[in-house]
């Protein structure tokens, strides 16, 4: 059953533009404004954007029980609506961002228009327990060394080949002070992911990218993903999981004409 307004807190968004909705959920540790800082501008002539921030990031409170797909999906759909967004939308996630979009789909078929998830994945396994507990326990002990090992992983090797010493280490302190306490229970969820069972629940046109050099969550994941999804479309971008901030401008293409598609056909959603 999905969690009533009474279950959780309200989280804290980003909303612009007029018309119909697009809701956009960030990846783990980021904030809306960081992940689509790229697409808040481009995206909003025509459209109603609905950026959420997931507990823990922006001026959502981190929650004291474990986060869940199911509870977050709920409160994405309440943002959406506190927001102004009626009917159906489409969602677009990052990473985390791409799991709870698929949780919101599954929740409340009707509310979706269409999905367009990029480095997601169905379920952690003993690889990505590993990387997640090692992250969370990190972000406890040592940021600098979390914030190394996040860009080792998180940018593709192309972009890190080309970064000198100076930039490097600019980076690194960049990256080390924008990791806080909060993100630990996105982490955490990260470690307990699994989505199998909603995968056959998703019956709207969904959109699956890749990211060619992903090394947190290489394509075999999203190939998974897409082959659970019916009907969804399969496509590698060139970078790293991070390819909405090192190499916006193909993802932000990607995104625009898969939106557009969707609202040249009709709404088969309400």
């Amino acid at each position: 059953m999905p969690a009533s307004p009474k279950d959780f807190e309200p989280l804290d968004f980003i909303a612009l533009g007029e018309g119909p909705g697009i809701v956009m959920i960030h990846g783990t540790g980021a904030d809306a404004e960081y992940n689509w800082r790229h697409f808040l501008k481009s995206l909003t002539h025509g459209f109603r954007i609905v950026a959420p921030n997931l507990p823990g990031s922006g001026k959502s409170r981190p929650q004291t029980n474990p986060l869940e797909v199911p509870t977050l999906a709920a409160q994405v759909v309440a943002a959406a609506d506190a927001a102004g967004v009626d009917g159906a939308f489409d969602v677009v996630g990052h990473s985390l961002g791409a799991i709870v979009a698929v949780g919101v789909a599954a929740a409340a078929p009707d509310r979706v228009r269409s999905l367009a998830l990029h480095g997601g994945f169905v379920t952690a396994g003993p690889r990505e327990r590993l990387m997640f507990q090692m992250w969370e326990r990190l972000l406890t002990l040592d940021k600098s060394l979390l914030a190394r090992i996040m860009i080792l992983n998180v940018m593709s090797p192309a972009l890190l080949a080309g970064a000198s010493q100076k930039e490097m280490d600019a980076l690194v302190g960049m990256v080390a002070s924008d990791l806080h306490a909060g993100m630990a229970g996105q982490i955490n969820l990260d470690g307990r992911v699994d989505i199998a069972d909603l995968l056959a629940a998703i019956h709207v046109p969904t959109l699956v990218l890749a990211s060619a050099d992903d090394q947190i969550m290489p394509t075999y994941h999203q190939r998974a993903l897409a082959g659970g999804i019916t009907g969804s479309i399969y496509k590698e971008l060139p970078g790293g999981h991070g390819v909405p901030f090192e190499n916006s401008q193909p993802f932000l293409s990607e995104i625009e004409n898969w939106i557009s598609a969707q609202h040249k056909q009709p709404n088969t959603t309400t």
